[in-house]
């Protein structure tokens, strides 16, 4: 049996509905087992009082405004640049370009004394300048897509150009398990399957070892980080790490929280948040504070100033527009979501492209703001796009030559005369 279980509409329904109902259901059926009362006693909240029939009624409207937004396909916009040979060997040339200035981009981040960012989720063993260095950044995640397709393209052809991207895959995700959060090691893995996708349709038993791979993956990193480094002395249960995912991927807790009590100042409006989260100068005032979020509605510790909480959507548009902007909100954003997944049934393989890096952004984004969502799509739309057609112009040559040699002709041609 094959089918496209693994397209973005799809797997972002299954998704939300985890991060929405799958907490209160276990609570209803295992609110008495010794499991629960672990977890729970590892959390700075009791999960059996966090829910009412409001907030799950609330969190249910907007899954189903959802549904039906994603129900709907608007007017595709045909045309665009004419397909470039994903075949040649000099394709994989754009790859190592995006892939080697990632690398120069932090060079000239730690020359030029700029703030050394490192994921509070690491588990390597260098300091942080090292860890820095090493760990991937967006310019790398942005290149793998490039390589994956000169890969599969040349399937046929005993996969002459690109034979190492498997390699290549195994890099990024061991360099995301030791040095990254836990971000860095799904999103390679999801644009991998967003790629192959369109060229190999996959099981669904394949899918399902997929998912317990994940969350292996997730378990043993929350593990390493959480029990051997965190906790030398281990002071804590082997339940630890299930506790920190069941309070990461479910974002029921911070919706009934707002539900209960609506009277939390997130941020600004959404518009605000929207020209900040796009670095436009002037809109620093609006940054959306997660871990006020998280203090405000006792969710973290109080000593805890790092930790964000998720917002989600659903809580988002709650805080802002109530009800009604809960309902229109999210149906609005399930048509973007049906829109992005549509990006797969086109025959350039740059939309191809464009989604696999929109993939695991957008499933992601349904814990995050609603601005923090939108400036992603854009800001990874257009710089997908950019990179694109540099590539075609400075990387690529074509039976006519590439365009700076035509450049280079043209400029020889006027001298001459």
């Amino acid at each position: 049996m094959r089918s496209d279980y693994l397209n973005l509409m799809g797997v972002a329904n299954v998704y939300l509905f985890v991060q929405l109902f799958i907490t209160p259901i276990l609570m209803v059926l295992f609110a008495n087992s010794e499991l629960v009362q672990i977890i729970e006693s590892e959390l700075y909240f009791p999960m059996a009082t966090m829910f009412t029939a409001e907030s799950v009624g609330i969190s249910l409207l907007g899954y189903m405004a959802f549904l039906i937004g994603g129900i709907i396909q608007l007017p595709r916009v045909k045309g665009g640049a004419s397909e470039i040979d994903w075949r040649a060997p000099n394709v994989v040339r754009m790859f190592w370009t995006f892939f080697l200035f990632g690398f120069v981009w932090k060079i000239f981040r730690l020359l030029a004394g700029g703030d050394i960012q490192i994921s509070g989720a690491k588990v390597g063993f260098f300091g942080d300048e090292v860890t820095f260095f090493l760990s991937l950044n967006s310019f790398h995640m942005i290149a793998l897509p490039f390589l994956a397709i000169a890969y599969y393209e040349n399937d046929a052809s005993f996969r002459r150009v690109a034979n190492y991207y498997p390699l290549v895959l195994i890099f990024y995700l061991v360099n995301g398990l030791f040095n990254g959060a836990m971000s860095s090691v799904i999103f390679p893995l999801l644009m991998h399957f967003a790629i192959r996708q369109r060229y190999k349709k996959i099981e669904f038993i394949w899918i399902l070892w997929l998912a317990l791979v994940v969350v292996a993956v997730i378990y043993f990193k929350v593990f390493m980080k959480t029990l051997l480094l965190d906790d030398p002395e281990n002071t804590m249960s082997i339940f630890a790490p299930l506790t920190i995912l069941v309070n990461r991927i479910s974002i029921s807790f911070v919706i009934a929280s707002i539900v209960n009590n609506p009277d939390f100042s997130y941020g600004y409006g959404i518009v605000e948040q929207l020209m900040y989260s796009l670095k436009v100068p002037g809109f620093e005032y609006a940054l959306p504070d997660g871990n006020a979020l998280g203090h405000a509605y006792s969710l973290i510790d109080a000593e805890d100033f790092r930790t964000g909480m998720a917002i989600s959507l659903i809580g988002d548009l709650f805080l802002h527009w109530g009800l009604i902007g809960v309902c229109t909100g999210m149906f609005f954003i399930g048509v973007l979501y049906r829109q992005v997944t549509a990006l797969t049934e086109s025959k350039h393989r740059l939309s191809w492209i464009v989604y696999a890096l929109l993939y695991p952004i957008m499933l992601h984004g349904l814990e995050s703001p609603v601005s923090v969502l939108i400036a992603a799509i854009l800001t990874i739309t257009v710089v997908c796009v950019t990179y694109y057609h540099l590539g075609r112009l400075f990387l690529l040559t074509t039976s006519h030559g590439s365009a700076i040699y035509k450049i280079a002709v043209w400029i020889r041609g006027g001298a001459s005369k």
